[in-house]
């Protein structure tokens, strides 16, 4: 994917649409082998990361979205939050 649809961002539901339906579609593909492949990251350049560590570490940087979330809206719910994906 092109750099320029990144930056400057102009179409988050766009990319949004786009990041889901390219996540969906390498889910179902992850075997053992794929794992446990060696990868590098854009902004890391010299580091190598498995893509079992990147898929827990993107689970845990979601969780933390999730739970900040909910300290924010805390203060304005009425009753008890419950948060669903």
């Amino acid at each position: 994917m092109a750099l320029s649809f990144w930056l400057p961002l102009r179409n988050p539901a766009g990319l949004l649409a786009l990041v889901e339906q390219s996540t969906l579609a390498y889910l179902p593909t992850v075997d053992d082998d794929e794992l446990n492949r060696i990868v590098t990251v854009h902004d890391r350049p010299g580091k190598r990361y498995t893509v079992d560590g990147l898929l827990w570490n993107l689970i845990i940087h979601e969780a933390r979205h999730v739970a900040q979330i909910s300290v924010l809206l805390r203060p304005r719910a009425s009753r008890r939050l419950f948060l669903t994906c």
